[in-house]
């Protein structure tokens, strides 16, 4: 039994090849009907979810889990169970509970399951909906 959820119909914005395990947004639909996604580049866009496949052009197929158990790639150092949230770049990143933390006032979209660092490839709980953080 598969133990995440995820999006029929999504397809590519554009060449996301390098950007397998990121996390994605919708950026519009086509006239077919097809949810259009592409990686988030700004910390207020809303996540849609993680791609897991590699598509190389607009318009081809894109898997994309809404929630469960995925491998995400990280753009931090992330402990096990730490909050997690994402970069302008697209990668996992942590939610400090702090006032100061730099990567406060974002989407939380669930928690570290393995510990990683910049770069690399880890299992997370990614947890819908998606709520938006605030600390200040």
């Amino acid at each position: 039994m598969a133990n995440d959820l995820m999006l029929p119909g999504a397809i590519a914005n554009g060449d996301l090849s390098t950007r397998q395990f990121y996390v994605v947004r919708l950026t519009g639909s086509t006239i077919a009907g097809g949810f259009e996604v592409g990686v988030t580049t700004a910390l207020t866009q809303r996540p849609i979810g993680i791609l897991t496949n590699d598509p190389n052009t607009s318009g081809q197929g894109a898997e994309v889990v809404l929630s469960g158990i995925v491998k995400a790639q990280y753009g931090d150092t992330i402990t096990i169970g730490q909050a997690l949230s994402f970069g302008t770049d697209g990668r996992v990143a942590p939610i400090l509970i702090d006032s100061t933390d730099a990567l406060s006032k974002r989407y939380v979209i669930g928690q570290a399951l393995q510990a990683g660092t910049s770069g690399e490839v880890r299992y997370i709980d990614l947890q819908r909906p998606y709520i938006y953080a605030s600390t200040g």
